[in-house]
């Protein structure tokens, strides 16, 4: 194939372009990574996925879109760009990538495989999975600070766990094991981020889902809303506020989309970082007596709040922005801009997403209003969301 992109590099065959309003959603199976392309992109790389050169390329563009041929070379530059940026060309050596895949892979394997039917010590149930940690009676507080909502009784214990978990003490410090094999060592107020890590490891891709995303969610009047964006910029703080306002509170962290369109949150209770202790204190004065733990080097609290069961389809995206010194705004996004900046902050795929399930992530994506709001305190990001979404 003559890609016309340069002399030795061509699309790869593990692609599939998928449009939608506004531009198209290509979904690269190799590296297991979602990316929206606007109108021209995906015209770009539909002409050179079929095989013309560059010269075809570019008139295909100016035909398009209206545009001189200079303008159009311009465009099919820009785009030829993006896809080496995206990864998505294949070298005439064949070599795949060296970016790490986004995919949301469990990294402890032998969790389910070396999974027991019976087991000693507390259970507790995550989506559908069973989880068993046996662990000194000093511990169990600290085990509970992060899982007590999820406890079971023995009569519910039915079918094999999916992760068996053994802490015992050497040296001062804790071994955790994971299926009998160990895990990692720590300081006591490590343990539970630590659980939490191998939880989340194991259970979130053992439970079927089509994708999992990076937000924080609520719920109102069943209606859905995802907070999206990176780390740190008060996902869930809001969350929270959103809560004591009478909303129902999913998750802080992770969500998974069913392929029934629906949201799961991750029902573990929200991570608070110190800096926030004393603002959600004054939301919540169970947080003050809450134990402190190390969670990667930072302080944190996980506040005892149960999740709710999301059961709406229609919903909302919301890229929140915190700025003490900024106006209090809400602006709605174009779909298109909104499914573009959602794919590139806060998606997960797991290892079962297949090309035809981008349909699927349309089929939502078609439910979903976008926003962006900026905001100075919480009280005035719950009137923007009340009374304008």
């Amino acid at each position: 194939m003559n890609s016309g992109v340069d002399d030795t590099a061509s699309l790869g065959d593990e692609t599939s372009f998928h449009a939608v309003e506004g531009g198209g959603v290509l979904f690269n199976a190799r590296e297991g990574r979602l990316y929206a392309l606007n109108p021209v992109a995906g015209l770009t790389w539909l002409c050179v996925k079929d095989g013309l050169s560059k010269p075809e390329c570019i008139v295909a563009i100016s035909n398009a879109f209206g545009v001189d041929d200079a303008i159009a070379a311009e465009w099919f530059g820009a785009s030829a760009t993006l896809f080496k940026k995206f990864d998505l060309l294949d070298t005439s050596n064949g070599n795949g990538s060296d970016k790490q895949k986004r995919r949301f892979e469990p990294l402890i394997a032998s969790a389910l495989q070396g999974a027991s039917s019976v087991g000693s010590g507390v259970c507790y149930k995550l989506f559908e999975q069973i989880v068993c940690v046996s662990a000194p009676v000093e511990l169990q507080p600290i085990i509970d600070s992060l899982l007590a909502n999820l406890r079971i009784d023995p009569p519910q214990q039915e079918g094999p766990q999916a992760l068996t978990i053994d802490i015992v003490r050497r040296n001062g410090a804790w071994d955790i094991a994971v299926a009998g094999r160990q895990e990692t060592n720590c300081a006591t107020k490590s343990v539970a981020p630590e659980i939490e890590r191998l939880v989340v490891q194991a259970i979130v891709p053992a439970t079927p889902h089509l994708l999992a995303f990076h937000a924080a969610a609520v719920q109102r009047r069943d209606r859905t809303f995802l907070l999206a964006g990176n780390s740190g910029i008060g996902k869930t703080t809001l969350s929270l506020a959103l809560k004591r306002a009478g909303w129902d509170f999913g998750s802080d962290e992770i969500v998974l989309l069913n392929h029934d369109l629906r949201l799961l949150p991750l029902p573990l209770p929200p991570c608070v970082k110190a800096d926030t202790f004393s603002t959600i204190e004054t939301l919540f004065s169970e947080l003050r007596t809450a134990p402190e733990h190390n969670r990667y080097g930072k302080r944190i609290k996980y506040l005892p709040l149960r999740s709710t069961a999301f059961h709406g389809r229609e919903g909302v995206v919301v890229f929140p922005n915190y700025d003490p010194s900024s106006s209090n705004e809400i602006e709605i996004l174009d779909g298109f801009v909104g499914l573009q900046r959602l794919l590139e902050q806060c998606v997960f795929v797991p290892s079962g997403f297949r090309h035809d399930d981008v349909n699927l992530l349309l089929q939502w994506h078609s439910l979903q209003q976008y926003v962006r709001i900026q905001y100075n305190h919480c009280d005035a990001a719950i009137a923007l969301l009340t009374d304008r979404v």
